[in-house]
């Protein structure tokens, strides 16, 4: 397992599953089938690949939080536009240890080519940076983007969150816990960081994959996660709940997007299933796609999976050729 989770940030592999559509954890349906009339998304946005193509600038290293012992940065891809326009944070993975924001930048760039600002961030990494660093980071992330919203042109009303394995993990956590966080992992904002206490830390909309969504699925004496959370789930239960997503999921949560491969052996599809439905049985807006015989890596390479997030996003966060909130150029 230990070396399952390192392989989070490997070259991906060249697998090419067949995609699938789930809606409630109905049967799996092969792409070359008719998607399941029932699935959340809005069709009517139009494909993806015929709308307008945004002229972008990337900025590169930003630093976004300045703290004692380092920097934790961000890269900004700022598409041209008169009128504020809707972000997406993006979050990477690699098993809370290893990666940065440079493992989303082909992501990046599709989605900033269709008129999202895109905001692709590092943060603090274990086990130098032990839980809940990753989470608190994340946090300080939407909260910085929301006060500097003017200077990149972003609405900060229209702020999504799309992100990857543990980088999933992270983004489900923005989604979950709302404005008010947990008090027990997020006790206070250092005293550099009270300018931004008046700016939540909630989001809009939410787009995970092959996200651990609760940590049950680990043997309760398993030390995997060690380096992170500082001991098994047998020594910490209380720690593993804090840190699983379905465990702040209330009806008022951002609605979801969820996609897993049904063959990932790092991190089960079961897990993704179960959240789905905690946040169904409140009420939440959510969609689970399954990616048929795909493993962890092979899931995050397909890059056309951006064809059905970027329609989620763009119904959620009124963006697209039909919202009303659409720069009148598009």
């Amino acid at each position: 397992m230990a070396i399952l989770f390192a392989a989070c940030i490997v070259t991906i592999g060249l697998y090419t599953p067949a995609i699938a559509q789930t809606v409630d954890v109905a049967p799996v349906v092969p792409a070359n089938q008719a998607a399941d009339p029932a699935i959340e998304l809005d069709h009517s946005i139009g494909d993806v690949q015929e709308r307008r193509k945004y002229r972008f600038e990337k900025k590169g290293a930003i630093v976004f939080r300045k703290l004692p012992d380092c920097e934790v940065k961000c890269d900004v891809y700022q598409p041209e536009s008169d009128v504020a326009l809707p972000a997406v944070i993006m979050i990477h993975g690699g098993a809370w240890r290893q990666g940065s924001k440079l493992a989303m930048m082909r992501h990046a760039r599709r989605v900033a080519r269709v008129g999202y600002v895109v905001v692709s961030i590092n943060y603090r990494l274990a086990p130098k940076y032990p839980w809940p660093a990753q989470i608190d980071d994340c946090q300080y992330a939407v909260r910085w983007l929301k006060k500097n919203a003017q200077a990149y042109n972003v609405d900060a009303e229209r702020i999504g969150v799309f992100g990857y394995s543990a980088g999933g993990h992270l983004a489900a956590l923005l989604g979950t816990m709302g404005a008010e966080g947990d008090p027990l992992i997020n006790e206070s904002l250092s005293v550099s960081d009270q300018n931004l206490s008046g700016f939540s830390p909630a989001v809009d909309a939410v787009a995970v994959g092959g996200a651990p969504c609760e940590f049950n699925w680990l043997d309760e004496g398993s030390e995997v996660l060690k380096y992170w959370m500082g001991g098994s789930r047998k020594s910490l239960p209380e720690k593993y709940r804090r840190a699983s997503p379905v465990e702040y999921v209330t009806a008022d949560d951002a609605p979801f997007f969820i996609f897993h491969g049904t063959a990932d052996m790092l991190v089960p599809v079961q897990s993704s299933i179960d959240f789905h439905q905690s946040l169904k049985a409140k009420g939440v807006p959510s969609t689970l796609l399954t990616v048929e015989g795909a493993g962890h890596l092979a899931t995050f390479s397909r890059a056309e999976l951006l064809k059905q997030i970027i329609p989620f996003f763009d119904k959620h966060l009124q963006h697209g050729p039909q919202s009303p909130k659409a720069p009148k150029d598009q």
